[in-house]
């Protein structure tokens, strides 16, 4: 296969994946033309090897958060919940104290969109527990039955260039402790619902406060790590750099590949999007409910939250907003669940 055939097919590949949404993503077409095999094998051993720099752990909460063991002492239950899906399979969740923070970003903060501001105060009243990873392709076909990720395994013209590396490492790519992707918001919405069904409790998904909230754990930094993202802490398509030879991460990782937040969430930022409960508005921080906002009453698109693997870092902000209808389901969108406090089975 030539340079030139290789540089085809992955025009073909990478504008289906990312003109595929209502707003196409502000990618470099140009730089996607100059992707060779030579950047499809550094990407590939970089997702081996979780690239060059060692895991870094998240920079310290500009405000101290919520202490999770006492509220969990307080509230007389666990701070650690783990769901038994069947089958051996089963699903861990953390609990969130309530608290206050700044919910979308400030002014100065680099790279932000209109619709992140004005920049609000925002109680969430109610503790609850959050999935400390995005569900993986296990747990949802615990559920369903189904697997519609696209990301099972390094598949079709990539695989013939990253066949030896990956056979060196199977386990890395294996699709079981991947998010499951290619989910729409009705997707994830009967999963939570399916689930609540198996648990006897409701789970559901978070609202986009919630989100944020868990996010930042305590931070009013541009991402829970201070104000850059290094590719050593998440998945996003600044990770490889031409000085290895161009290109992005060709899959996702497996949850948990990088270090937690403060509250101990894995991957908040990057890997793949997470559908939130809300309605999308631009406007809607505008006059926002100062406490547990839900958002607006109806829409025609949904809110997506923490950037993904194909993604530029700017889309992983903790304040940056994303948002497409309920309907579609893309390889770069996945999920992860709440179970309010008083609706917790006992762990």
């Amino acid at each position: 296969m030539t340079n030139q055939d290789t540089q085809t097919r992955w025009d073909v590949r990478s504008v289906s994946r990312v003109a595929g949404p209502a707003r196409v993503i502000e990618m470099n077409l140009g730089f996607m033309k100059r992707m060779t095999k030579a950047g499809i094998l550094a990407a590939a051993l970089a997702l081996i090897t979780g690239g060059c720099d060692s895991p870094q752990q998240p920079g310290p909460p500009l405000s101290r958060p919520a202490d999770q063991s006492e509220a969990a002492t307080r509230l007389g239950v666990p701070k650690d919940l783990t769901l038994q899906l069947g089958g051996g399979v089963s699903m861990k969740l953390i609990l969130i104290p309530s608290g206050e923070f700044l919910m979308g970003s400030p002014g100065s903060e680099r790279e932000r969109k209109r619709d992140e501001g004005p920049q609000h105060q925002v109680t969430i009243s109610r503790p609850f527990y959050m999935g400390i990873y995005p569900v993986t392709q296990e747990q949802y076909a615990q559920v369903t039955r189904s697997n519609p990720s696209k990301h099972q395994t390094i598949r079709g013209w990539e695989a013939g260039y990253v066949k030896d590396i990956m056979d060196k490492n199977p386990a890395r790519h294996s699709g079981a402790r991947n998010p499951v992707d290619s989910v729409s918001w009705a997707d994830a919405a009967r999963f939570c619902e399916a689930l609540s069904g198996r648990v006897g409790k409701r789970v559901r998904l978070p609202s986009e406060a919630e989100w944020e909230y868990a996010c930042r754990a305590g931070t009013a930094t541009a991402f829970n790590t201070g104000q850059t993202l290094r590719p050593s802490q998440a998945s996003y398509n600044d990770n490889y750099d031409r000085r290895r030879g161009g290109g992005w991460p060709v899959e996702t990782v497996p949850v948990g590949s990088f270090a937690p937040n403060a509250w101990g969430l894995h991957d908040m930022h990057g890997n793949v999007f997470e559908w939130c409960a809300d309605w999308y508005d631009p406007e809607f921080y505008k006059a926002s409910p100062a406490v547990d906002p839900q958002g607006p009453s109806s829409g025609s698109l949904r809110v997506l939250r923490g950037g993904a693997y194909l993604f530029p870092v700017r889309y992983s902000r903790s304040a940056s907003r994303y948002n497409i209808a309920e309907g579609p389901a893309f390889d770069c969108i996945g999920f992860r669940v709440v179970v309010e406090v008083q609706d917790a089975p006992e762990s």
